[in-house]
């Protein structure tokens, strides 16, 4: 009789993880609505023995291993305009897919503000743009002048059905909450109004500034373009970063309210 096959798990522990992340704001309860965002969403596969030097020690490796890199271009809200970029790994708590944040950015000092207190997401302020034409998406970040990551898509397509709802995973970011340092997961629901799919490229000039190290290829997987509503929703479950979710439940923030439309 064939042996139990051995679970995998991330490498990093809590204490290579930055130690004073945002604090999440829990007298938040109420939804935010974002109308008329465009999202910008790609994915690549990466060798799973990176992916497993990335995550924490309570989170399973993806095989093979998924880089996504998700913009938004947000054009009101009540901290105003702004374009946001996450990086995150696929992964999963216990048997739920999951991404976890290894980098983000947003335009605006407001607007991180806002992603801080809601998801515990800390994004760097810098320039962050997404550009659109009649057939491609051009959504790119820079540093101090120099493009650190651009995502084309081209010979966009649009599709229908099923298809065009994506699935997104729900995030996971490493936060303050109370008086420890815990994974929280967002709550976000998508209302796709249009989506297309086409011909991703990802130039990426400093691998260290998105979270990820300088080896590993990056293969194409999709890239996706759609005019979404989206509903940030109050936070409801946080993670141990050391102990799995078969060891340690998830803890609950707040009573649970409707299920996530893209959970």
């Amino acid at each position: 009789m064939a042996g139990a096959r051995e679970l995998l798990y991330g490498r990093r522990s809590a204490a290579d993880f930055d130690t004073s992340p945002p604090r999440v704001d829990l007298n938040i309860d109420d939804d935010l609505v974002l109308a008329d965002v465009t999202l910008h969403y790609s994915l690549y596969e990466l060798p799973s023995d990176v992916v497993v030097d990335l995550l924490p020690k309570s989170l399973h490796p993806t095989h093979p291993g998924v880089l996504a890199i998700t913009f938004w271009r947000v054009p009101n809200s009540p901290v105003g305009p702004f374009v946001v970029a996450t990086v995150g790994v696929a992964c999963r708590a216990a048997i739920k897919p999951r991404h976890f944040v290894l980098a983000s950015f947003t335009s605006t000092q407001a607007a991180a503000e806002l992603l801080r207190s809601r998801f515990g997401c800390d994004p760097r302020v810098t320039a962050v743009e997404q550009r659109l034409y009649n057939d491609a998406a051009i959504s790119s970040v820079a540093i101090d002048g120099d493009k650190v990551v651009e995502i084309s898509t081209g010979l966009l397509r649009s599709i229908s059905g099923s298809s065009a709802g994506l699935k997104i995973s729900p995030q996971l970011n490493l936060a303050r909450v109370g008086d420890s340092h815990q994974l929280v997961q967002t709550e976000v629901s998508y209302d796709f109004h249009r989506t297309q799919r086409g011909r991703g490229h990802l130039a990426i000039t400093d691998r260290r500034v998105i979270g990820l190290p300088g080896h590993g290829r990056l293969w194409p997987i999709a890239s996706s373009v759609a005019s979404v509503e989206v509903t940030l929703q109050p936070v409801r479950f946080a993670l141990d970063i050391d102990e799995p979710p078969e060891s340690r439940p998830s803890r609950r923030l707040r009573p649970a309210l409707s299920a996530p439309r893209g959970a």
